[in-house]
């Protein structure tokens, strides 16, 4: 996790929702002095905020696509992004 390359006295935030029950490295934690906080999901004003970003071309979203596959290739798309391999696959409609 993050949690090993975070500097001593660093902060480790957990962007999202995962399983439930996880296996924590709460020693490391403990060890670097670190913050921990957690973020559901976005805040008010977050949408306007990012299509402004977008609108501006202070954010390029196509930056943030890792690969586009066409729909046949979808399970290797989310095998990909489970490995941790990419930001963001985009999956093509069935033609």
């Amino acid at each position: 996790t993050a949690v090993y390359v975070a500097r001593n006295g660093g902060t480790f935030t957990q962007g999202g929702m995962g399983k439930t029950d996880i296996m924590f490295p709460i020693g490391i934690m403990c060890g670097k002095e670190l913050h921990v906080t957690g973020s559901f999901r976005y805040s008010a004003g977050d949408y306007q905020l990012a299509l402004d970003m977008v609108a501006s071309g202070r954010l390029n979203v196509k930056d943030l696509i890792s690969k586009t596959v066409p729909f046949e290739e979808a399970k290797e798309a989310f095998e990909n992004v489970k490995h941790g391999n990419g930001i963001k696959w985009l999956i093509e409609g069935p033609k």
